[in-house]
């Protein structure tokens, strides 16, 4: 079955059979507002609350059923043959069995990974974490998306910092680096990411990268926030800097040469 795919991460898009789908705002509002409900069944006067604030109850609700009337002939006049809404006279839902939405495959696949995960589940993560295009609901200024935004950049900064110590451990730099400058890259002000990657960098014998970087992120620190990073990032650098390369093979966290992981055994969606 032909689902409708509703996208919230980054820009909002909806397609439908790989074509996308013109809403108008009103429209493309309640359908994101229901996609982060996860299918739950909420009451109109709720929805209509939360979609216009600003309004008396009697005048949002009205506003509502005009969106929802609105919205199924949109969906229905650009060939969308999927059932998309659940509604009633009281409540409202999004009918998760005929939509596809990115912010709950990215859920789905955010768990805690540390260390001692497997490969699978390592794997699984940096499938997942493909899904964030973007914050959510980025071109879009809607308090009620603000709380649920900053929750979820904190979940796809925790499973990249994951899929770092998952790799580092395995004494898969390589892709260790990936994920931290990825985690850096979006959070460039993290000093916990900053470090991971200045670590790494010095942990595969890279001294220059390493220096690289931290040089950077201190001029970064000062140009922005007028301080220098905190004693563990300067002593760390420090190390960096004192490091010998080892000679063929990988050093770990603990300096010892790991040379069991082959880059055709980590499986990569």
């Amino acid at each position: 079955m032909t689902k409708l795919r509703i996208e919230v991460l980054g820009r909002f898009t909806v397609s439908y059979d790989s074509r996308p789908i013109d809403l108008q705002l009103g429209a493309a509002r309640l359908l994101a507002y229901l996609a982060l409900a996860r299918g739950r069944s909420l009451p109109r006067t709720r929805v209509a609350g939360v979609l216009w604030p600003d309004l008396p109850e009697a005048r949002a609700r009205a506003n509502l059923s005009t969106v929802v009337w609105r919205l199924r002939r949109s969906l229905l006049s650009q060939g969308v043959r999927c059932l998309a809404l659940c509604s009633t006279g009281e409540s409202i839902s999004l009918d998760m069995e005929s939509c596809d939405v990115d912010v709950e495959n990215f859920r789905g696949g955010v768990t805690g990974g540390r260390c001692a995960n497997p490969l699978d589940i390592l794997s699984r993560m940096a499938h997942r974490v493909g899904y964030y295009k973007g914050d959510l609901l980025e071109d879009w200024d809607c308090e009620w998306c603000v709380a649920e935004r900053e929750s979820l950049r904190q979940q796809y900064l925790d499973t990249l910092r994951g899929l770092v110590e998952g790799f580092e451990s395995r004494g898969r730099y390589d892709l260790a680096i990936r994920y931290a400058k990825q985690a850096v890259d979006f959070d460039p002000f993290n000093e916990a990411c900053q470090r991971a990657l200045v670590r790494l960098y010095s942990s595969r014998g890279d001294r220059a990268s390493a220096a690289r970087q931290y040089r950077g992120f201190v001029e970064l620190a000062r140009a922005e926030f007028g301080i220098d990073p905190f004693d563990g990032t300067n002593l760390l650098q420090g190390r960096a800097a004192s490091q010998i390369s080892p000679p063929g093979g990988q050093a770990g966290p603990s300096g010892f040469v790991d040379l069991s992981i082959r880059a055709d055994s980590v499986p990569l969606v």
